[in-house]
């Protein structure tokens, strides 16, 4: 990833995809539930998320994993 991720984080994200795969469909609010964070510290997983290329916006503010 071209963004500087911490380990910890690069571990949460695997285990988050492990419980959406690339058919399901997820919100800000499952990503602020699922790592306990924020709004801002959600908004910033989401974008280095899209700007590398590993999810992408489905509807309004929807995302899934790219294939």
């Amino acid at each position: 990833m071209g963004d500087k991720v911490r380990a910890k984080t690069l571990s949460e994200l695997k285990l988050f995809f492990t419980q959406f795969q690339y058919d399901k469909i997820f919100t800000r609010e499952d990503v602020k539930k699922f790592f306990n964070v924020k709004n801002s510290r959600a908004s910033e997983i989401i974008a280095i998320l899209l700007n590398n290329n590993i999810i992408e916006n489905t509807e309004g503010s929807k995302y899934k994993f790219k294939r």
